[in-house]
């Protein structure tokens, strides 16, 4: 009997005979995907903390990436890391602008909160991707 599926071996590998660490692509496993992504937006005041909620609707909870940029660096994405208390650099390495970012992820919302630095009232917009697979197996 024949199997189908499609598999991409690394270079200078035998893609019929490639071990899976030796894949690039390999149908017969679960690949992550994107399965929501957006944008969210909102302007605090100095010494503030901004909440980001969006419902993901997943039924399990997913993995995801989060990032931020402020008014005053238009251009530069931060990747928001999720750690309560992490402390964000600016490219000036002005700690002031964002102070921490906190990401909480359960079976139906994604939480960010962003907190600003005093002396820094600024819009704060953030990107986030939500992928197809559990941050675990079992929760």
């Amino acid at each position: 009997m024949t199997s189908f599926g499609i598999k991409t071996s690394l270079p200078f590998k035998n893609v019929f005979t490639a071990i899976p660490t030796e894949e690039i692509l390999n149908s017969d496993f679960e690949t992550m995907a994107i399965a929501r992504q957006g944008y969210a937006e909102q302007t605090g005041n100095s010494g503030s903390t901004l909440t980001f909620t969006i419902r993901h609707e997943m039924d399990f909870v997913p993995f995801i990436l989060v990032y931020y940029k402020t008014s005053f660096y238009p251009t530069f994405w931060q990747w928001a890391p999720g750690i309560g208390g992490a402390s964000p650099v600016t490219p000036s390495g002005d700690k002031n602008q964002v102070q921490r970012t906190d990401i909480r992820v359960d079976r139906e919302n994604l939480v960010v909160r962003v907190a600003l630095g005093n002396g820094s009232s600024d819009t704060v917009t953030i990107k986030y991707f939500i992928f197809n697979v559990p941050i675990a197996l079992s929760i």
